[in-house]
């Protein structure tokens, strides 16, 4: 990929969003984006903006932003792809309205489930039109279908879901906003770390969650590991000093380094592949000599000790997909799954509630279950089709469900 491509791709994906409130999210990111509060799309293309056009020192070779670079390379393909589609309404009238305006609200939104969501949708209608099918948004998708395939005189309706990683809600963030900011004069006075393990729910009622923080505080370090009612507290030194060099982003790195120090904090004590939501307490230090140093100071974390319950999610979005189609239409359900490491019993119940839920809707014809394989320098999306025995109105003849195949891949 050369240097020209990639920022005809830079282009493309800033003029979909509309040139304007890209440029001003940019600026409100600056040059080095928290990847927590910044919009994905606007934190990617910032990052594969620096480093294609060399904004700053050429970083060493494992700082390369690789899933930055795929991700706008990515939502470049597909938007050329979808701008070949129309709008319409549900009754299937053309309307004035661009799939560009369409999508641009959608992607705007600040939240990477919101950006996802949308992204899914374009991937898999750009399987329909690569194939030379006719596709139309519908523009109201709240409670209608993302899309219509027309073939032949026949009407074929595509539901789009996800279900994402398993995130705390805005309440439980809250919540541990509040309590970091009690205790991060306590953390960084002593150099420590606190660490939460649960399943994804955050109880604090009477402030019990705090006493049991502070308590192993004023303990100490000595205090490793406690578990109550299923919540479990690790408490460690949270000192580390990182040599920063030239070639580093400063606070890109120290964050990184700081992200490596608590994730072997969670492997020596539980599970290494839990959700971890930090927040970090430290200093950039710059010695006489000019050698820089990222210090850290404190850590407070929570580690989301439970999978994502893929089983009664997958239940829930079929159900609710098949509400979303029209009566007697043929429909196909769509369904992106986040990756999960299941028994062999869960995966045979995992597939025992999609041949159950999608045999019993009457509108669905057909299930595609979808996933996606991060590698060092591509995505690839894996795909399996299940189509309904049951339905009475069968697929058309020369129409052909399609799974989501695509590799999106660079060379470096």
């Amino acid at each position: 990929m050369n240097k020209h491509a990639f920022n005809a791709y830079l282009s493309e994906v800033k003029s979909f969003f509309g040139t304007e409130w890209f440029q001003l999210e940019c600026d409100k990111a600056g040059d080095i984006p928290d990847p927590r509060k910044t919009h994905p799309m606007i934190y990617y293309w910032i990052q594969t903006d620096n480093y294609i056009n060399k904004k700053k020192p050429t970083p060493s070779l494992d700082l390369k932003p690789k899933y930055e670079m795929l991700s706008v390379f990515e939502l470049a393909q597909y938007t050329r792809m979808v701008a070949k589609a129309e709008v319409c309404n549900l009754a299937g009238n053309v309307l004035k309205v661009t799939v560009q305006e369409l999508f641009q609200h959608r992607l705007r939104i600040p939240s990477q489930a919101h950006y996802y969501s949308a992204l899914y949708e374009m991937q898999i209608a750009s399987l329909y039109i690569r194939k030379g099918y006719l596709v139309r948004f519908i523009e109201d998708t709240q409670k209608h279908p993302e899309f219509v395939v027309k073939i032949n005189g026949e009407e074929i309706y595509v539901e789009c879901k996800r279900i994402d990683k398993r995130q705390l809600d805005r309440a439980d963030e809250n919540t541990l906003s509040q309590l970091y900011n009690k205790i991060e004069s306590l953390l960084i006075t002593k150099n420590l770390g606190v660490l939460i393990v649960c399943d994804g729910e955050i109880y604090n009622e009477d402030d019990w969650m705090l006493k049991k923080i502070k308590e192993l505080i004023d303990v100490g370090v000595s205090a490793k590991v406690e578990h109550v009612d299923g919540y479990s507290f690790k408490l460690f030194s949270a000192s580390l000093r990182v040599h920063i060099s030239a070639d580093h982003n400063a606070n890109q790195f120290a964050y990184d380094q700081n992200m490596i120090f608590l994730e072997q904090q969670v492997k020596e004590s539980f599970s290494d592949s839990m959700q971890i939501i930090p927040q970090f307490a430290g200093k950039l230090v710059t010695e006489p000599s000019g050698a820089r140093y990222s210090e850290l100071q404190g850590c407070f974390a929570v580690a989301l000790r439970s999978p994502p319950n893929l089983i009664s999610g997958i239940k829930k979005m079929i159900s609710k997909a098949s509400s979303q189609l029209p009566k007697k239409g043929i429909g196909i359900v769509y369904v992106a799954c986040p990756p999960y490491d299941a028994s062999e019993e869960e995966t045979k119940e995992f597939w025992r509630q999609i041949h159950k839920e999608s045999d019993s809707a009457n509108r669905i014809n057909a299930v595609v279950i979808t996933g996606v394989v991060e590698e060092d320098n591509s995505f690839s999306h894996i795909s399996i089709v299940k189509v309904s025995e049951k339905y009475n109105k069968p697929l058309p003849h020369d129409f052909q469900v399609l799974p989501l195949l695509d590799r999106c891949a660079l060379k470096f």
